[in-house]
């Protein structure tokens, strides 16, 4: 069973590839990643969902690094 954390005050020019970036400077790596889009611009809305599978390590790490700033910007999280 896994988990899915929301990202949010991302920059409107995002990738997921930032993200997956990100996580790999924290020594995380996520499942799958999902930036949210305007469907006329394509730039991002601000927030992105990052899916993993569950792993203890993984979620204590996650929690560890939340305070961490993503792109020059201090980002929302929220998990179940």
């Amino acid at each position: 069973m896994g988990f899915t954390v929301f990202l949010g005050n991302l920059p409107t020019w995002v990738a997921a590839e930032d993200i997956e970036s990100w996580l790999a400077s924290e020594n995380l790596a996520a499942d799958s990643i999902k930036v949210i889009r305007n469907h006329e611009t394509q730039e991002s809305k601000g927030f992105a969902f990052v899916r993993k599978g569950f792993s203890a390590p993984f979620h204590s790490r996650y929690h560890a690094v939340t305070e961490t700033c993503l792109l020059g910007r201090r980002h929302v999280h929220g998990s179940p």
